[in-house]
């Protein structure tokens, strides 16, 4: 349930990335509770044909927006200020090892990028977080990898359920899962931290807040009590954006998360786009990719865009083709 303190100031809140209390862990949204606003917005569709199955999203410290391709190992640079025209470039990737999806992004420093990943495999017992250098024309995956083991939260990976969510912020890399598990009957979302001085990984269990949703995109930065995170949790009706905090140093502990707005009323026919990647960037604004290529090709893909906190909140939004 959102707090009553959040309701007023939710757009603000939202791209701040803070709240005023958190959900219980695990527990669904009280079924008496308000709808919220829909937010102000630009809906970007893009149907050029390259960009098709994003599957991840970041920002480079330069400001940069990216995005990357599950399947066909591309990364696309993005300017949604230019929307008939928002592809600036794109970058090939290569050096992955075979089978392996692309599912999420994150910028390390101005040139070097982590992906997480996923493949069809049952019997795995993680997936790996694959380094890779930007160059002016191509990107190339090094041979340095690092595996997120499951065996710490007691799970066994689905297929086509891994690595969904990548941020890094400050030396700190973020990974979510999406492989839900289950803990004294309420669901959560596994999430980890890897610091990239110490070399080590500290698991957190976070709180998901429907019955169906699991964790899609992520972005984030450090803050003095950890990194603060927010979210994307979704599942074909679901896509909500959610925050919580993960602080350093601390083993298995089990996180709350707060449920910051849901996103579907935006889609007033129904039919949300399925985001899989979340960035803010350099204005403040958040912005977030659709997976446009699950089960066949579904329409263009989508840019949703939500405005800095200085812009205009009290409108609906816009389409722009």
């Amino acid at each position: 349930m959102v707090p009553p303190c959040m309701r007023r100031l939710l757009p603000l809140l939202l791209l701040a990335g803070f709240g005023c209390a958190s959900t219980p862990t695990g527990s669904a949204p009280d079924p008496k509770e308000e709808p919220l606003p829909v937010m102000a917005h630009t809906r970007i569709q893009i149907a050029d044909p390259r960009l098709h199955g994003a599957s991840g999203m970041t920002t480079a410290p330069s400001g940069r927006l990216f995005a990357v391709l599950e399947r066909d190992h591309q990364l696309f640079e993005l300017n949604p200020s230019t929307p008939s025209s928002a592809i600036v470039g794109v970058r090939g990737i290569s050096g992955a090892p075979a089978g392996v999806d692309l599912e999420a992004v994150a910028f390390i420093d101005d040139t070097h990028l982590a992906f997480g990943t996923e493949t069809t495999n049952t019997q795995r017992t993680g997936d790996l977080i694959l380094f890779a250098e930007l160059g002016p024309d191509s990107v190339t995956i090094s041979e340095q990898t690092l595996k997120l083991e499951y065996a710490p939260w007691g799970l066994t990976p689905e297929r086509n359920r891994g690595v969904e969510g990548l941020c890094h912020a400050a030396g700190v890399l973020v990974a979510a899962v999406e492989t839900v598990g289950v803990q004294d009957g309420q669901r959560f979302a596994p999430v980890a931290t890897f610091d990239l001085l110490q070399k080590k990984w500290t698991y957190f269990r976070v709180g998901l807040t429907t019955e169906t949703g699991k964790l899609s995109a992520l972005t984030c930065r450090t803050s003095p009590a950890g990194v603060e995170v927010m979210a994307i949790e979704r599942h074909y009706e679901v896509s909500r954006l959610l925050q919580f905090t993960l602080p350093r140093g601390v083993q298995g502990q089990n996180i709350a998360a707060t449920s910051l707005a849901d996103v579907s009323p935006i889609f007033e026919d129904g039919k949300i786009p399925n985001f899989e990647g979340l960035a803010v960037m350099s204005d403040g604004s958040l912005a977030s990719i659709s997976d446009n290529d699950y089960g066949g090709m579904t329409g263009p893909t989508e840019l949703l865009i939500l405005p800095a906190p200085n812009q205009n909140l009290g409108v609906r939004g816009q389409v722009v083709r």
